[in-house]
């Protein structure tokens, strides 16, 4: 199944014989592709243009790294909202649908949450919500790749909802303290600017894309693996679809 789903539904079986066709979307897949191809660009500046902080490099390579960065947070919302609104539609239940491998019961549990709620809670929350509802134990909180999503968001939340701070010398900012040392440091940066603040200059690297994207997908995939009987016909399409 690609992407977006086809549906062809008989509305109410009218006089005419109307058919109604309606295509369904699925976000999730294409959102982390971009992530991986803003990643590439952010790269592939930092390859070129070396110790550089310079116009119009430094602008196209925040754009790139920034746009990675929240598409991979979004495709972890993307993917969990996709799963509890075809559970409340009664979506995907038979033959390759996406939630075909869930239980009768635990469909049930995912939409009546869902409606009641709206869906207002945080997103790993949601995948948390998705194991109980299945029967399974919630994932350790202090373990990866929970650690690593959680710290993800984190940083999306920080670009998406930014705000100037003045960071002194002698302190450290709390996403450098979640993620400096993970992943390469901004390349363009001039050697001998190196010892400046991390946040947010040193941050939005390429290295710091690709973390990013490869996080999310290793968390989708660390779902697969950890419940495979569960859900691995339930995500594992999606992660082929982004292969």
């Amino acid at each position: 199944m690609d992407c977006a789903s086809i549906c062809v539904t008989i509305s109410n079986m009218k006089m005419s014989g109307d058919v109604g066709i309606g295509v369904r979307s699925y976000a999730s897949t294409w959102v982390l592709r971009s992530a991986k191809m803003f990643a590439t660009e952010s790269q592939r500046i930092e390859d070129q243009y070396a110790g550089q902080w310079a116009s119009p490099y430094v602008e196209e390579h925040i754009s790139y790294t920034s746009s990675s960065i929240i598409n991979s947070a979004v495709f972890l919302e993307a993917m969990v909202n996709e799963l509890f609104i075809d559970a409340l539609k009664n979506h995907g239940t038979s033959d390759e649908g996406y939630i075909a491998p869930l239980s009768e019961r635990t469909r049930e549990l995912m939409a009546d949450w869902w409606e009641e709620t709206r869906g207002r809670s945080s997103v790993l929350s949601k995948y948390q919500l998705l194991l109980s509802f299945a029967g399974h134990s919630k994932m350790n909180k202090d373990a990866e790749p929970y650690k690593s999503v959680a710290s993800l968001i984190k940083f999306r939340n920080a670009l998406v909802h930014y705000k100037p701070e003045t960071i002194y010398s002698d302190m450290v900012h709390e996403l450098e303290r979640r993620l400096k040392g993970r992943y390469e440091e901004n390349g363009l940066i001039p050697k001998e600017a190196r010892d400046g603040n991390w946040w947010p200059n040193h941050a939005l690297s390429a290295g710091g894309a690709s973390w990013s994207h490869s996080s999310a997908e290793r968390f989708a995939r660390f779902l697969v693996s950890w419940a495979y009987a569960l859900i691995s016909c339930v995500i594992r399409p999606k992660l082929m679809l982004m292969a």
